[in-house]
């Protein structure tokens, strides 16, 4: 303190010597030793002495000690450092400290040596430190989807392990400060993550596997079972076979591709007595459906129809064979009694004919079929001839005979010769008739022996 106040004197000795030199060559007026902090010496006591100010005498200056002038401290606590131990002592007239550095050794244990990664907080006298703050800490954040990689921290005496970088988790990529799902491999998705969310056929139509994952989610591809053989999708059903359907197309199933059935089409034969040629009326024959009745059965042989061609029959009175005119009728007259002419209607594909009767001419009839049928003489009356047929029926003519020379159908009877009828004449009956007339003839009788006619007597 001495020391202290012996610089401050001769600093001010020097300054007052300074502006006093300095006065003498500009100045015209000395400092004032009020102004310079100095008190009039009547006015004050100073019991530890004063210093009297150079320019003026009356004024003095009270020395003042402090506990630091002897090294002592005015408080207990020094500097806020801890491990001092004060002892009260009087230092010109003040109550004054003499402390020294006597730290608990398990109090101020942390120095820069020990101290690691931490902080030094509550200084000791002996440059020691009675507190210590780890600051071991991670050095980054870590984002989603990733883990942190640690480091071994000792501070403060107390090791822990902290984050100093980071990595993407697996199935994660880095991007920039965060982490992504990784695509998955081309031809694999996260929607197909199991063999259940390939379709509602699982297992029976679809192939399953698996190739990594996207983050957290598996990688996986659906791929659709092939059809066997000749089963396909395109016949999912029997609808799909054909226009047909179920009438003409069985459907069997094998299995499935995907969530499509395997279906095979087979076409249906036609019932029996139906086929596949005769599609229409048109396909029975070229006489359409004049010949022919056409019927469509229900079923079908694939998608072609299935039908029936019938031939029509001839009307009664009509028949294929009349094409033939000896077949008109019985027979008899081996076509000679009739001419045929062919009709508008059909058997199948061959034209009906009809037989007309062909007439009698010049006379002829065919209630003459013979000569018993032209009178009850018969043949002894009648001649009888044919002209042609009238169908089956000969065209016939009844010609009655000629009698005989000297025979007439005038003389029927004896009453028929002469007035004396049997006395004078004989009557002779023809053999021969002329139609149903009798040829009679009329013989004069011979006169009796020695008689004549030339008798005188009229006969």
């Amino acid at each position: 303190m001495r020391k202290f106040i012996a610089v401050i004197f001769l600093g001010l000795v020097a300054g007052a010597y300074s502006v006093q030199a300095a006065c003498f060559n500009e100045c015209k007026a000395v400092p004032e030793c009020a102004k310079m902090g100095y008190k009039l010496e009547k006015e004050i006591f100073c019991p530890d002495g004063y210093i009297t100010c150079p320019f003026d005498s009356q004024y003095i200056w009270c020395k003042e000690y402090t506990c630091k002038d002897g090294r002592y401290s005015d408080t207990k606590e020094l500097t806020g450092e801890k491990g001092y131990v004060c002892d009260e002592v009087d230092y010109h007239h003040r109550k004054c400290y003499h402390c020294h550095c006597d730290p608990d050794p398990e109090e101020c244990q942390w120095s820069n040596l020990n101290k690691g990664v931490g902080e030094l907080g509550d200084r000791c006298c002996d440059g020691h430190y009675a507190s210590c703050r780890n600051l071991c800490q991670d050095k980054v954040s870590v984002p989603a989807h990733a883990h942190g990689n640690k480091e071994s921290c000792t501070g403060c005496n107390i090791t822990k392990d902290i984050i100093t970088s980071w990595s993407c988790d697996d199935w994660y990529d880095q991007m920039g400060e965060a982490c992504y799902a990784r695509q998955c491999p081309d031809g694999y998705t996260i929607t197909d993550a199991r063999i259940e969310d390939c379709g509602r056929t699982k297992d029976q139509g679809w192939t399953w596997e698996s190739k990594g994952q996207s983050g957290e989610q598996i990688c996986g591809k659906c791929t659709a079972k092939s059809c066997s053989g000749d089963y396909s999708t395109d016949y999912p059903g029997v609808d799909s076979c054909g226009d047909s359907g179920s009438k003409g197309w069985t459907w069997n199933q094998s299995g499935w591709s995907g969530d499509d059935a395997c279906g095979k089409c087979t076409a249906k034969e036609c019932l029996p007595g139906f086929s596949t040629q005769y599609s229409s009326i048109a396909s029975c024959g070229s006489s359409g459906n004049k010949g022919w009745t056409w019927e469509q059965s229900e079923q079908y042989a694939g998608n072609a129809i299935c039908g029936k061609c019938t031939m029509k029959d001839c009307p009664t009175g009509e028949s294929t064979d009349y094409q033939d005119v000896s077949k008109c009728g019985t027979g008899a007259s081996k076509g000679a009694g009739w001419t045929n002419q062919g009709t508008s209607n059909y058997h199948g594909d061959t034209r009906c004919y009809s037989c007309s009767k062909k007439a009698c001419t010049g006379g002829y009839e065919t209630k003459y079929k013979d000569v018993s049928s032209c009178g009850k003489a018969g043949e002894s009356g009648w001649e009888w001839s044919q002209q042609g047929w009238s169908g089956d029926e000969v065209c016939g003519k009844c010609t009655p005979k000629t009698c005989p020379n000297g025979y007439s159908i005038e003389k029927k009877g004896i009453d028929d010769c002469g007035t004396k009828k049997g006395e004078g004449w004989t009557f002779e009956k023809s053999s021969t008739n002329s139609g149903e007339n009798v040829c009679g003839k009329c013989t004069a009788r011979d006169c009796e022996s020695g008689y004549n006619t030339n008798s005188s007597v009229n006969d």
